[in-house]
């Protein structure tokens, strides 16, 4: 894992299924159910499996600044397609 001073970002991959990932995507589903008048239930929604966003199908990315996770996104690949997942 990168180490960097703090006005700089870090981006590691890492299994989507790890804390510092859960913490951002947690984050990120709360955000959503404040700002949609229904709120957001992601049991309901098109969230891919944590296998989607691992190799070889694809990729999950934290960005971290002073070792603290602030953001993150999946890529899922097909062959020469890909989709940017949140």
């Amino acid at each position: 894992m990168s180490h960097p001073p703090s006005d700089e970002i870090a981006i590691d991959e890492v299994d989507p299924r790890a804390t510092d990932a859960l913490r951002c995507l947690n984050a990120y589903y709360d955000e959503l159910a404040r700002r949609f008048p229904g709120g957001f239930d992601v049991t309901r929604s098109r969230d891919p499996e944590a296998a989607d966003m691992t190799a070889p199908r694809g990729v999950f990315l934290v960005a971290r600044s002073v070792d603290r996770p602030v953001a993150c996104a999946g890529l899922k690949g097909q062959g020469r397609w890909g989709e940017v997942k949140r």
